[in-house]
């Protein structure tokens, strides 16, 4: 569906919403009502869930992990006062930060909330698919932004043998890419939420608090700002970083493009160039499976 805009979401085709027993009502429902469930459920779900952390079963819903995804739909909805207020909340019963200097293992890390996997992205971090001849191409401006003296290039990053493309590793530890919960997602979003309410030095200072372990000891000077505007682009910046491979850049790209950032994709591929323009709405928005679409009948989205 269309990324959230307050002034068009109650006409913009959503998601078939199946909330009774007939599995073949098909029809679209609104991006509003989309949303409104997805918080219903949420908060719903907030009444009834364990009050902190599952510790030996990270596995397990949880209310700080709930909080979490509320936090995270909310930003998507840039609903930024909301969306601090549901971090806020969730940091306020496990807030545990890592030091990459002392792990030297992410697999099911104390920052993790709720431990989950995507679906996809095996030849990324999959060494058999390397071994096959399924070399992933990492874009070496992604590459750029990270310091030298930033641990997560050895963290998130990895050379399979001299001479291979270099390929993706998970934040966590996973075979597969992360797609759960963390505590260092809700630190973004709070550092993100308080430079758009004006708070620059508390957006910095939290900030700092997650990026400075990071850093090889002793290396890391902490962010400065001293406009909203250059707030937010170190916060963004440091969020792509961060949030590597998880799933939400394409959330993220959409949601800026609303905020008027006016991002545009470009990849070339054997030769061709392919562009997402920042003003081409309709290629923001994937297509609905074609066996989908004729076992349904319910619409498609356009594609200019």
């Amino acid at each position: 569906a269309k990324p959230y805009d307050d002034a068009t979401a109650h006409d913009d085709p959503g998601i078939p919403l199946h909330i009774d027993a007939d599995v073949l009502t098909q029809a679209r429902s609104s991006v509003q009502a989309t949303y409104d469930r997805i918080i219903k459920d949420l908060d719903e779900a907030i009444k009834y869930l364990p009050g902190s952390l599952q510790i030996l079963n990270r596995n397990r819903p949880c209310k700080p992990a709930a909080l979490a995804l509320l936090s995270r739909v909310y930003l998507n909805m840039r609903k930024y006062d909301m969306a601090l207020d549901c971090a806020e909340k969730s940091l306020n019963i496990y807030d545990k930060i890592i030091d990459y200097n002392s792990s030297s293992n992410l697999k099911t890390n104390d920052e993790t909330l709720y431990q989950s996997e995507l679906g996809f992205g095996n030849l990324i971090f999959n060494s058999a698919a390397a071994r096959l001849g399924c070399k992933t191409l990492i874009n070496s401006n992604l590459l750029r932004l990270y310091s030298s003296d930033d641990l997560r290039l050895q963290k998130y990053f990895k050379r399979s043998e001299p001479g291979d493309t270099i390929r993706g590793q998970s934040y966590a530890g996973l075979a597969w890419p992360f797609g759960g919960l963390a505590v260092d997602e809700l630190y973004l979003i709070k550092s993100e939420c308080l430079a758009r309410k004006d708070d620059i030095p508390g957006a910095m200072a939290v900030l700092n608090s997650l990026i400075k372990n990071r850093y090889k000891t002793g290396t890391f000077k902490e962010y400065t700002a001293t406009t909203k505007e250059e707030a937010k682009n170190i916060i963004l910046a440091e969020r792509r970083k961060e949030l590597v491979f998880r799933g939400l850049r394409w959330q993220d790209l959409r949601r800026l493009n609303k905020e008027g950032e006016n991002i545009s994709l470009r990849r070339i591929l054997n030769g061709k160039e392919y562009t997402i323009a920042a003003s081409n709405e309709d290629l923001w928005v994937l297509p609905i499976p074609p066996d989908e679409l004729r076992y349904s009948g319910i619409q498609d989205n356009p594609r200019d």
